[in-house]
């Protein structure tokens, strides 16, 4: 495998973008893990799409948890080969791909939306990128909306440092920006790929999570344990996340990055660090909050006391978070300086590529 590396400054401040150039590769056995709940609409086109890959070595792994509409059964009459393993409830997405790792027998293991569709060199092009180098631990691919396949829904992505995230060219139309293999932040579950050497360090979602931040958790203790996290344009997917949300889904789910936000800073930061951005990271949730009280009452109301209730979650919560924050410290490679310089680097970049 050949490779190449290059450095461009920005802000005067070296930031390295990570090329490649394949004259062979290896085509090990790929796991790709599907979590669905309720998803039969999307099944066909997700499944159909992977049936029509390049790529030929690779097996599925479909999770479902407890769907009451047809899943299960059209899986089994129309893909046989595909595995299944039917779960007793609804454990959502972290814990649904947490139990799939019982099931894989992958070098690499993709995790993927039942809600997307693939292009046909897709699996060649993000396993090639996971064969560049051994400290890449993740791979992302770049991700497009269904309905409007011009417009981006994942090119990339960083965090401040009170785990407020944003991914690169979201729901913009694609001007090319994003076309440059480079680190991210965090990759989006919807379509995440990782080496079984980086699962066995460091395991994969916090069950806790359910929903939402679980895959900023994981790539942010990739990054702790020495690994490298990547974006790469060349493998694409498409997304129909674009339904209408309801209203009392949308109040779980801002609950819901709500807490997880709060748990991965308190699992991931060295102490020094995490005893300095704390109060700084409550104070700007209750600035954020404050200023909605005079434009919407209600709004203002729900994200008060969505805070609340995440604040006396994690503190009931504390004893499990103290568990996985040993583990993570002790696995550390990288001081907090290296995620700050990650953040404020991946930020800077963003910059010059929106403008």
């Amino acid at each position: 495998m050949k490779s190449r590396i290059f450095i461009i400054t920005i802000n005067k401040q070296k930031f390295s973008l990570i090329y490649y150039r394949c004259d062979w590769m290896e085509e090990p056995l790929v796991s790709i893990i599907i979590v669905n709940y309720n998803g039969y609409d999307y099944l066909k086109e997700n499944l159909d799409s992977l049936f029509n890959l390049e790529y030929q070595n690779f097996e599925i792994i479909f999770v479902d948890n407890n769907s009451q509409d047809n899943s299960v059964e059209f899986v089994k009459e129309n893909y046989t080969t595909v595995k299944i393993l039917t779960l007793d409830k609804n454990y959502g997405f972290a814990q649904g791909n947490n139990l799939a790792m019982t099931k894989v027998n992958g070098k690499y293991i993709i995790l993927l939306n039942p809600d997307t569709c693939v292009e046909k060199n897709w699996l060649t092009e993000i396993i090639k990128v996971a064969q560049v180098s051994h400290k890449v631990g993740i791979v992302g691919c770049k991700m497009y909306h269904f309905s409007n396949r011009d417009i981006l829904g994942f090119g990339g992505s960083t965090s401040d440092k009170f785990g407020t995230v944003s991914q690169f060219g979201d729901r913009k139309k694609d001007k090319g920006f994003f076309n440059i293999q480079m680190k991210a932040f965090f990759i989006t579950g919807a379509c995440l790929l990782f080496k079984r050497e980086l699962y066995e360090k460091i395991q994969l979602f916090d069950p806790s999570y359910f929903l939402y931040y679980e895959d900023v958790d994981f790539c942010w203790r990739a990054w702790i344990c020495g690994y490298d996290v990547i974006y790469s344009p060349k493998p694409i997917i498409y997304h129909k996340a674009d339904k209408p949300i309801k209203f009392e889904i949308l109040n779980r789910i801002l609950f819901y990055i709500e807490r997880n936000r709060l748990r991965t800073i308190l699992k991931n930061y060295e102490l020094k660090n995490l005893l300095r951005i704390l109060p700084n990271y409550f104070l700007k949730r209750l600035r954020f909050i404050f200023n909605t009280y005079f434009s919407n009452k209600k709004l203002f109301y729900f994200r008060f006391f969505c805070l609340l209730r995440s604040i006396l979650w994690n503190l009931i919560n504390l004893r499990s978070m103290i568990k996985y924050r040993i583990k993570i410290q002790a696995n550390r490679k990288r001081d907090d300086n290296f995620i700050f310089n990650l953040m404020e680097e991946l930020t800077n970049l963003r910059k010059k590529l929106e403008r």
